[in-house]
């Protein structure tokens, strides 16, 4: 891309910058080449990281003329910048900042990143995954994550924060040394690929699933966990609005009920569209939030402690 067509994409894109960055860290990239050779032209910030503030990398819409391929950068400040429909692939990135960063329409693949923040960075409609990604010890404060899709990435010690992470779909994850801190609204958590067609591009996946997971300061509604997905010393949440327990006994459960009372319709509802999805996994995380939404409030919350009562592990 010539230094002009960079510099006209930098003036289409400088308007979706958040107030908070100051426009002079943008323009002073202005018939810049930008090179992430270790270095930047700009030295360091103040807290001695390389000073990337603002720097941009934009392609037009799925283009992607931009990509990071086989880089180790560390101790980097992107905060401010523009990496819209960038492709990262087989890189490593630790101890860098991305506040307030526009990422959206992101692919990456088999990459990592650590001890890296993205407070209020655009993430949207971005492809993270494929092969395997790591975040570990990394921070989504008040990120923008909607219609993001995740596909083969496994979160170590994150901290998740419902305002920022319903209306998620986590294929083929997995989730080590985490907490859930909110309320959490529809999201799926799947343990294998949808597609055969994947597992035959990237492998079987390994640490997919729940593993010391704290769901204590958590409220979860209308998740659903697909797959084989595994629950491994998962800690409930205080409020006492979710237990584990097996989905063949939940299912026996049902067969004492039939459908001809608000309480049978209630629970059938909540069996076909959780339950009967859950087949192929041998534990299910039954929400009380979800039974009192497909009906009457008591009744979904007497049939929650009942289930509870007769079925958590």
């Amino acid at each position: 891309m010539l230094v002009t067509d960079i510099k006209r994409c930098a003036n289409k894109m400088r308007r979706k910058l958040p107030k908070s960055i100051p426009k002079e860290l943008i323009e002073r990239w202005n018939g810049l080449v930008p090179k992430l050779d270790g270095s930047s032209p700009f030295g360091l910030t103040l807290d001695g990281r390389q000073d990337f503030r603002g720097v941009f990398y934009v392609s037009p819409m799925g283009e992607y003329l931009y990509r990071f391929e086989d880089l180790s950068i560390q101790d980097t400040d992107f905060s401010g910048g523009n990496f819209q429909y960038l492709g990262v692939e087989r890189c490593t990135f630790r101890n860098c900042l991305f506040d307030c960063a526009i990422m959206s329409g992101w692919r990456v693949h088999l990459s990592k990143f650590e001890n890296c923040s993205f407070k209020k960075a655009d993430m949207r409609q971005s492809s993270i995954g494929f092969g395997g990604t790591e975040f570990s010890s990394c921070s989504f404060d008040a990120a923008r994550l909607a219609r993001i899709g995740f596909t083969y990435v496994v979160f170590n010690d994150i901290d998740f924060d419902g305002r920022d992470w319903s209306h998620v779909l986590f294929e083929t994850s997995g989730f080590w040394n985490c907490r859930f801190i909110g309320h959490f609204k529809d999201s799926r958590f799947l343990a294998n690929y949808l597609y055969e067609d994947q597992r035959v591009e990237y492998g079987n996946p390994d640490h997919t699933g729940f593993h010391n997971v704290d769901l204590s300061q958590a409220e979860i509604e209308m998740w659903g966990f697909l797959k084989g997905w595994v629950f491994d010393d998962v800690r409930l949440p205080k409020s006492g609005t979710a237990f584990l327990c097996k989905v063949r006994l939940l299912l026996e459960f049902g067969t004492k009920f039939t459908e001809d009372n608000e309480f049978g319709r209630i629970l059938w509802r909540y069996l076909k569209i959780f339950a009967t999805d859950s087949i192929s996994n041998a534990t299910i995380l039954v929400s009380k939030h979800d039974l009192t939404s497909f009906g009457d409030v008591d009744t979904g919350a007497q049939i929650y402690e009942l289930m509870k009562t007769q079925l958590a592990r």
